[in-house]
């Protein structure tokens, strides 16, 4: 919507964006008076050249491919430009929410697999910042600058060992949350509205007993007004 590249703006950068979203493009000029592209980095970042920065806030977790973006991020930069981004880090899982592993995220990622995707891209962090009071989950920010080589991604036996560790404690915390979650839902008498439409309260649905008491769903997006989830119609 714009609400990153407005800060940027307030500081005396020179601004622009892409999103696939045409509802996120209006009102990142509605709001903010920031035009933004409707389209994806691959149909938008080739037509730029000489960047001094490209931000990727929260959005590589979601790509199918996040090393090909951060190609075309390469060479959309200029000679001394650098990439900014944040992603879910993959290191405590006892500090994330239930169903952390939601359906809008392809990619989680630690410390050296965020280093070794940036390095097979060309670039190498400048720094490295863990945040563990992320507001929703840990986060990991890094800044990288372009190199002249780019190091090859392959198996990493260490780091499939170190994923398989992360997720047997994962499944344990989360089940242990929704079970507690199921222990006080199960108190409420009813009737229950659930505010937001989404991926987390379709989990909800399916992790605890408030579904037979749900009366509504309640959405401030309004192209969600009006469908179902879960056989509960989704309203302002």
């Amino acid at each position: 919507t714009g609400y990153h590249l407005a800060h940027f703006r307030r500081a005396g950068w020179a601004v622009g964006g892409c999103d696939p979203s045409s509802k996120a493009v209006a009102q990142a000029r509605e709001i903010f008076d920031i035009a933004v592209d409707c389209g994806t980095d691959a149909q938008m970042l080739p037509r730029r050249s000489g960047l001094a920065l490209v931000l990727f806030s929260h959005v590589l977790e979601h790509m199918v491919d996040p090393l090909a973006a951060l190609k075309l991020a390469h060479a959309a930069l200029g000679p001394d430009g650098v990439v900014l981004l944040e992603v879910p880090c993959a290191t405590a899982p006892e500090l994330v929410a239930p169903g952390w592993f939601t359906l809008e995220h392809l990619h989680y990622f630690s410390e050296a697999g965020i280093t070794r995707l940036l390095e097979a891209a060309g670039f190498a962090p400048l720094e490295l910042r863990i945040s563990f009071r992320a507001e929703l989950y840990p986060v990991i920010a890094v800044v990288a600058a372009k190199t002249g080589r780019r190091v090859p991604v392959g198996p990493d036996a260490l780091a499939a060992a170190e994923s398989r560790r992360f997720l047997e404690k994962l499944i344990a915390h989360d089940d242990a949350i929704w079970q507690a979650t199921r222990a006080r839902l199960a108190e409420v008498a009813g009737p229950v509205y659930v505010w937001g439409a989404g991926v987390h309260t379709a989990q909800l649905l399916d992790r605890t007993p408030v579904y037979g008491k749900i009366k509504g769903v309640i959405d401030r997006d309004s192209q969600k007004w009006g469908s179902m989830l879960a056989d509960h119609a989704s309203s302002r």
